[in-house]
């Protein structure tokens, strides 16, 4: 019996120790293969981390003439940074450029402009939901914010909106001077003579008007640099309308939203990005996109042939960050 449990415990003892040695083996070998595949990923890839892309390239197709056009709201403040370098840019390249200004305007008809009416009506239920989210304190104050009845909501967007006979609605997101001021502009620039003292009007409007004054601060601005104000006033009576629509028109097939929107050689300026951009052999941070220098260095990567005035350095600084009004 003795001899018995001698034998099993050792054909026990034998089985044990080649399950063992199975395991061991089988641990061996994935591990050998591991190894081995990480070896062949080190020699398959670069041992060099790879390069990050610090800049995005503008590159626009190149003409004999560069066509640039600029879609602006006249108040937006980012705009009349774009404004305020591309006035320095001009002088420059005025013969190598064909500039084109065009407006932001919005349209909508009679029909819209209710049903935006009746989201403006004051309405005691909604009003409470606002004070339960903490948006009002009473009842009053929430009530302050909106038009008593659809009348008065109407005649207040006639009063902000160019209206036409057949009841469309033009309108600027800076109010009725905006929009005013977008076809006066319109105007001066289609009578200007000299195109750099339209871009001198630009400057005066941005300094010393604003959205809430233009109808009456315009005229002093013109007349300090001899612009005929008469010829301005006559056309925007005549063609207001024209004007509106020709604008809307072009912004909506372009699908234009933002102001400003520079477009150079039908690309648009700058490609959007948060990263640098390379202009030429020039390379840009974002916040300087709009300077003079960046400008013009965009503009000049257009032509075919470069003159000789794309060689002059203009500043690199902005008066405001990168931005748009929508």
């Amino acid at each position: 019996m003795k001899k018995e449990f001698l034998n099993t415990f050792k054909t026990f003892f034998t089985a044990t120790k080649i399950f063992f040695i199975t395991i061991f083996v089988f641990f061996i070998a994935t591990l050998v293969i591991i190894v081995k595949n990480q070896f062949n990923q080190k020699k398959n890839y670069p041992t060099k981390p790879i390069s990050k892309i610090t800049a995005v390239s503008f590159l626009p197709p190149r003409q004999k003439r560069v066509r640039v056009q600029l879609f602006v709201m006249s108040f937006c403040p980012y705009a009349n940074q774009v404004e305020t370098s591309l006035a320095l840019v001009y002088p420059l390249l005025k013969d190598y450029l064909d500039f084109e200004p065009h407006y932001i305007i919005e349209k909508q008809n009679q029909a819209i402009v209710e049903a935006l009416c009746q989201e403006k009506i004051y309405d005691e239920e909604r009003c409470r939901r606002y004070i339960n989210q903490g948006y009002f304190p009473n009842l009053e104050a929430c009530r302050q914010r909106f038009y008593p009845n659809l009348q008065v909501c109407l005649a207040k967007e006639s009063v902000d909106c160019l209206v036409t006979p057949a009841k469309s609605y033009y309108c600027s997101q800076h109010g009725r001077g905006e929009l005013n001021q977008d076809i006066r502009e319109t105007c001066a620039w289609e009578l200007a003579q000299d195109k750099e003292k339209w871009w001198e009007f630009i400057g005066q409007i941005n300094r010393h008007c604003s959205a809430d004054n233009i109808d009456s601060c315009w005229q002093n601005q013109a007349q300090a640099l001899g612009l005929d104000q008469e010829a301005i006033q006559n056309c925007f009576n005549r063609k207001a309308i024209k004007i509106a629509e020709e604008n809307f028109r072009l912004s909506q097939r372009l699908n234009i939203t933002a102001s400003p929107t520079l477009i150079i050689n039908d690309q648009i300026y700058p490609p959007t990005t948060k990263e640098k951009v390379k202009i030429g052999d020039q390379v840009f941070e974002v916040s300087e996109l709009y300077s003079p220098e960046a400008i013009k260095t965009a503009i000049c990567l257009g032509l075919e042939s470069k003159p000789t005035a794309c060689q002059t350095k203009l500043t690199r600084q902005t008066e405001t960050n990168t931005g748009s009004c929508r």
